[in-house]
């Protein structure tokens, strides 16, 4: 899943934990194990299910093993806006077209996805007091995006005022306050 070469310093104050977009969309992600479409049944069937189960225990890990390397340390693990529509330039689109899923159906995926991911990693903040989750649904729109599944500058901007006033309502302090975390 996800690896990181340095060890934290332990008197490290804050930690931004970024985990999860190639675990959903990547090539041997959660996206390539859902079913082709059945009527009236959850494209998020058994295999992606599994594949979620796994992501969130790998994720349990990880925050669980930095937060033991920085005992003093606040986090906070972001979770991810909805990807703009799926049109057929999308970088997703040929995956989820080979899958059953076209137009507004892979849209209701990438979105099912999505919230999915979010659902845990706020699930994963909720049992950890150190622990901030950031929404960053509806954060970002059409024109903020770089190529369809990343962030422009101005997206990334967004995303960081985004966590940085999430973080700020976290601990109380405001923006002209904040001194970027070490």
């Amino acid at each position: 899943m996800l690896f990181r070469e340095v060890p934290l310093p332990s008197d490290l104050e804050f930690v931004l934990v970024s985990a999860g977009l190639c675990e959903l969309f990547g090539e041997n992600g959660i996206v390539a194990s859902v079913a082709p479409p059945v009527a009236g049944e959850s494209p998020l069937q058994e295999a992606a299910n599994r594949k979620f189960g796994a992501l969130a225990a790998n994720l349990a890990i990880i925050v669980d093993g930095l937060m033991l390397e920085a005992p003093n340390a606040q986090f906070a693990l972001h979770g991810y806006d909805y990807l703009p529509s799926i049109v057929p330039s999308h970088p997703l689109a040929s995956e989820l077209a080979a899958r059953g899923y076209q137009g507004a159906g892979a849209n209701d995926l990438s979105r099912r996805l999505i919230d999915e991911f979010n659902d845990i990693a706020a699930a994963l903040a909720v049992e950890r007091s150190r622990l901030t989750f950031v929404d960053l649904r509806g954060t970002l729109d059409p024109e903020d995006w770089y190529d369809q599944l990343f962030p422009s500058n101005a997206g990334f901007k967004k995303i960081t005022e985004t966590i940085r006033k999430r973080i700020d309502k976290r601990t109380g302090a405001t923006s002209d306050q904040s001194q970027p975390p070490r």
